[in-house]
């Protein structure tokens, strides 16, 4: 009996020290658990360094929004985009809904601003998408320059051209986007020289080409007879030249056409290919160039 209740004490003895060292086990991974999580800090996207900020991918892909057009094919339809975000840095990371846009620095296109509102925090790892962020974007602004923002011009995520196939935030480093918009808005309109000389030599070169565009003008309108360009074709070649003087995207000419000639003006008017777009090119008969936006037209050798 003495026995019995001596190997009863043994059995007793172990099972509370398996117990022990099981609650030991539990409490030793929940307060690593606990450790873990309070070691990963949630930072604002603004205040995070560029090297941080260079950990978060983003995403733009705009979609036609037919249900939103005029219905009589009148003017294209505008477009909405949804962004997808990626958190691949090793915090938290919030985001204000409210406060991404797009922006063109140049003034050329309309800034359309979020349609959302509240905040947004993203894990490290995780990845969500925003669906129609931007809405009611006009087709034109989706071909030009400009980009995708957070909050102002400090903060970049990725240039806009092309977003209806699909863009990210590697287009920041190099393609034809970031071409684009390296690119001076209006080559033409190029800084005169710091010195005086070549600024004077500017202004009289000025004054000759002006004076001269006044008399192809007038002869122009009068008889016709300084026809450079004479036919679409024609008007193409000029176009795409003065892309390749100007330092412009000449590839953007495979992607263009004569929609149109005036013949009142000389004017041959060209714009996309896909779709007229109301911010064209013009090209006149006696070889003058004009660009989206610009003030009068250019001459081109």
């Amino acid at each position: 009996m003495k026995k019995y209740w001596g190997l009863l004490a043994v059995s007793l003895v172990l099972s509370l020290t398996a117990c022990g060292n099981k609650n030991d086990s539990s409490s030793t991974t929940a307060s690593s658990k606990s450790t873990v999580s309070s070691a990963i800090k949630t930072v604002a996207y603004s205040d995070l360094s560029k090297k941080q900020q260079a950990s978060i991918f983003f995403q733009f892909k705009a979609l036609q929004d037919i249900a939103s057009g005029d219905g009589n094919h009148n003017t294209p339809a505008p477009f909405m985009v949804d962004m997808t975000v990626k958190n691949n840095s090793k915090q938290s990371v919030t985001f204000d809904q409210s406060k991404f846009l797009m922006f063109d620095e140049n003034g050329d296109a309309p800034t359309v601003k979020s349609s959302k509102s509240g905040m947004m925090t993203l894990k490290p790892g995780a990845q969500q998408k925003i669906h129609s962020i931007f809405t009611n974007v006009q087709s034109q602004t989706l071909v030009g320059r400009g980009a995708f923002y957070y909050i102002n011009t400090d903060f970049k995520l990725a240039y806009y051209l092309n977003a209806n196939k699909g863009v990210d935030s590697n287009n920041l480093k190099s393609g034809e986007a970031k071409d684009l918009n390296d690119t001076p808005a209006h080559p033409q309109q190029s800084a005169a020289s710091s010195s005086e000389t070549d600024q004077t030599e500017t202004q009289d070169n000025t004054t000759e080409t002006q004076t001269n565009t006044s008399v192809a003008t007038n002869q122009t309108d009068n008889n016709h007879e300084l026809h450079v360009v004479n036919n679409p074709d024609e008007a193409m070649a000029r176009l795409k030249r003065s892309f390749e003087q100007n330092g412009g995207n000449s590839s953007l000419i495979n992607e263009l056409k004569v929609v149109q000639y005036i013949p009142s003006t000389g004017n041959y008017v060209i714009d996309y290919a896909d779709g007229p777009l109301g911010k064209p090119w013009y090209v006149r008969d006696d070889g003058m160039v004009k660009y989206p936006g610009d003030p009068g037209f250019i001459s081109v050798n």
